[in-house]
């Protein structure tokens, strides 16, 4: 009843979600997750399916990684920075790690895989210390308080910004 007096009086459509630069803002927090990072980790699979079909070497596959999976997550990560437990990032780390090893068992431990190469690992991006640094940035910037165009987008004298919900 509300949704429909708004949307006559202000003469536009009111929908439950908006896509702004690849992004799906919606009207509750909760649904942020489901409609960003579930939709693009769909997205990623069906590219990791189609790239399993190809014959692509073992550091070729890693390098598939760096360049198309990495920075789709890592837009995902700064631009909307949500804590979870990290099951679902330990997930898409083991399939990134299944898609690396081309379904066979695992030779070398993750930790060694993401290792940078000057200490004999393959420099192989860790999804979930991609994620925390993303957040730990978000952080940062809402305690030193030193950007002004986002203390007034955050709401700063308001009773708190939209972050304190996350």
């Amino acid at each position: 009843k509300r949704q429909q007096h708004l949307q006559l009086a202000s003469e536009c459509k009111v929908v439950k979600k908006v896509k702004y630069l690849e992004v799906y803002i919606t009207a509750k927090n909760i649904d942020l997750y489901k409609n960003n990072y579930e939709k693009l980790w769909k997205e990623i699979q069906e590219d990791i399916l189609r790239w399993k079909k190809l014959n692509i070497s073992f550091m070729g596959r890693i390098s598939t990684i760096k360049m198309n999976v990495l920075p789709k997550m890592m837009f995902l990560f700064q631009t909307i920075p949500i804590v979870e437990d990290g099951s679902k990032r330990e997930k898409w780390q083991k399939d990134l790690s299944n898609y690396i090893w081309a379904g066979k068992k695992t030779r070398i431990k993750l930790k060694v895989l993401c290792d940078s190469k000057e200490r004999g690992g393959l420099n192989l991006p860790n999804l979930r210390l991609y994620h925390d640094a993303n957040c730990l940035t978000w952080l940062r910037d809402w305690i030193l308080l030193t950007n002004h165009k986002l203390l007034h987008l955050e709401g700063f004298n308001n009773r708190g910004g939209w972050h304190k919900y996350l």
